[in-house]
């Protein structure tokens, strides 16, 4: 979908955007009252 958005340009730095986003956000992600059932990182 974000290919569609963003056009085939951005389809290689989209993955990248997304795998930093992911290490970023941290363990609870980016709202601090979610209830997380699993854990996000397995240690």
């Amino acid at each position: 979908m974000s290919t569609e958005a963003f056009g085939g340009a951005a389809a290689l730095y989209l993955p990248l955007v997304c795998i930093m986003a992911y290490l970023v956000s941290g363990h609870l992600g980016i709202y601090g009252v979610q209830v997380n059932g699993q854990i996000k990182h397995l240690r």
